[in-house]
Parts: structure tokens; C-alpha cells; sequence
């Protein structure tokens, strides 16, 4: 039961990210992915991993996108 909520909740997850790309297919797989590997961090070792492990790539693309570290 964990797995199959875990996967409608990442799909439902991936598809609000749409808009953010210009290219919803790979974007939806991306993230659907995402949030079964960050479901299975916090299972395995707790809610503050897989927070952890989301905030990396947030911060990457702010760093991408306005150039923070030139």
C-alpha cells in the first residue's frame, strides 16, 4: 500500500511540475523518479534525508539560474 500511494502522490507530484518546462515528458519521468527515491530515503532513514536531498538540487538551480557563484 505505501508504494502504490507513493507512486500516485509522485505522479500527481511530476504533474504539477509541468508548466515549469518545455519538455513535460522528460520533466514528468524526472520527477516521478525524484519522488520515489525521496519516498524511499525517508522511509529508509527518515523525513530530514529526503529534505535534505530535495533542498541540493533547489539550491542548484538557483544557483544555475542567476549565476550566485560567478
Amino acid at each position: 500500500a505505501f508504494w502504490i500511494a507513493t507512486a500516485v502522490v509522485s505522479l500527481a507530484w511530476a504533474l504539477m511540475h509541468v508548466p515549469n518546462t518545455d519538455r513535460p515528458d522528460l520533466k514528468i519521468l524526472q520527477i516521478f523518479v525524484l519522488g520515489l527515491g525521496l519516498a524511499w530515503l525517508t522511509r529508509r532513514y527518515g523525513l530530514q534525508s529526503a529534505i535534505a536531498a530535495h533542498v541540493g538540487p533547489n539550491v542548484a538551480a538557483v544557483v544555475l539560474e542567476f549565476g550566485v557563484m560567478r
